[in-house]
C-alpha cells in the first residue's frame, strides 16, 4: 500500500505545473542605480536599472521592496528589442517603511522607477538617504546621482567615486560599490545647496534673451517712418485701380442705351401741324413753324390753322 502511495505521490509531483523561479534562486548581475533630485517633481526620482544572471531561468518571480512613503512604482518594465513593456504587479504587503511588490518576468533586463518624496529642505541645504534593502544578491552595484541644474556643493558619503558634466549639461557623481550579498544592504547620503524650487526637467528649454539691447538701429527692425509713405502710396494706387474699372464697367452698361433713343426718333414719322400735311407759315413774322406747333417759335404769335 505504501508503494503505491509513493508511486502516486511522484507523478503528482511530475505533473504539476513548474512555479516560476523561486525568490532565492534569482541573482542581479548588474544593478545601476540612479537618483535625480527634483528632476520634474519636487521630490527624488529612484530609477533601477537591473540585468539578471544567466544562471537565472526565465520566467522568473521576483519580488523588490520600495519605500512605503513613495507609493506604488512610478514603473516596472521589461527592457525589449523594441522599448520598455510595462508589467502588472501586486502589492504583497508592507513591512514597516517598506512595501513588497511582486512581478513575473520574462526577460534578463528590467528597469523600475519609484518617486521618493522624503527629500529634506532645512533652508538653503538638501538632503536624500538612498538605501538598497537587499533583496537579492548584487554581482555589481554602481550608483550615479544627479545633481539639480541650480543646485551646488553636492557631496556624498561614503565619498567614493568621480564627478563630471554630461551630454547633458548636467552633473553626475558616480559610485562604484560591487557586490552586495543577499540580506546585506547599502546606504547613500546625498547632500547640497539649492535656494530655489526649480526644477531640473522645465529648464532643458531656456527662455531666448537677445544678445544686444533692441534700439532703432538694430538689424531686421521695422521703422514706421519708412513704410508709411509706401503703405499710403499702395492704398492710393489701389483706390485709383477701383475708379478706373468701375468707370469702364459703368461706360459699358450706359453706352447701348444712346442708339435706341436716337433710332426711335429717326423712325418716328414727321407730324404737321394742320394734320393733312402741308406746310404751315406764321401770318405775322412769316417764319415756317415746326410739326405740331401751336405758337410761332419766333415772334410767338398763335398759328392760324
Amino acid at each position: 500500500m505504501r508503494r503505491w502511495l509513493t508511486v502516486l505521490l511522484l507523478m503528482l509531483c511530475l505533473l504539476s505545473p513548474r512555479p516560476a523561479q523561486a525568490q532565492s534562486d534569482v541573482i542581479i548581475q548588474t544593478l545601476e542605480v540612479e537618483i535625480w533630485p527634483e528632476y520634474d517633481r519636487p521630490s527624488v526620482l529612484v530609477i533601477y536599472r537591473i540585468t539578471l544572471s544567466s544562471q537565472v531561468k526565465l520566467p522568473a518571480e521576483m519580488t523588490l521592496r520600495v519605500p512605503t512613503a513613495a507609493g506604488a512604482p512610478n514603473a516596472i518594465a521589461e527592457q525589449t528589442a523594441n522599448g520598455l513593456f510595462t508589467l502588472n504587479y501586486s502589492n504583497s504587503g508592507t513591512d514597516g517603511a517598506w512595501t513588497r511588490y511582486t512581478f513575473t518576468t520574462t526577460l534578463p533586463q528590467l528597469q523600475v522607477e519609484y518617486y521618493d518624496p522624503s527629500l529634506n529642505k532645512d533652508g538653503d541645504t538638501r538632503s536624500y538617504s538612498f538605501a538598497w534593502p537587499g533583496d537579492y544578491q548584487v554581482q555589481n552595484l554602481s550608483i550615479k546621482v544627479q545633481q539639480p541644474r541650480t543646485a551646488s556643493s553636492m557631496r556624498l558619503e561614503p565619498s567614493t567615486g568621480t564627478s563630471g558634466p554630461a551630454a547633458d549639461g548636467l552633473t553626475y557623481f558616480n559610485v562604484p560599490v560591487g557586490n552586495v550579498d543577499a540580506g546585506g544592504s547599502f546606504k547613500l547620503n546625498v547632500s547640497y545647496q539649492k535656494s530655489d524650487d526649480l526644477l531640473t526637467q522645465p529648464q532643458t528649454f531656456e527662455s531666448v534673451t537677445p544678445a544686444a539691447p533692441v534700439d532703432q538701429s538694430t538689424p531686421g527692425r521695422v521703422n514706421p517712418n519708412e513704410v508709411l509713405p509706401w503703405v499710403l502710396g499702395g492704398l492710393g494706387t489701389l483706390l485709383i485701380g477701383i475708379g478706373v474699372i468701375w468707370y469702364i464697367r459703368t461706360g459699358r452698361q450706359a453706352a447701348p442705351a444712346a442708339p435706341r433713343r436716337r433710332r426711335a426718333a429717326a423712325e418716328a414719322p414727321p407730324q404737321p401741324a394742320g394734320g393733312g400735311g402741308e406746310a404751315v407759315f406764321c401770318h405775322q413774322c412769316g417764319k415756317r413753324a415746326g410739326p405740331g406747333d401751336l405758337f410761332c417759335r419766333s415772334c410767338g404769335a398763335r398759328l392760324r390753322r
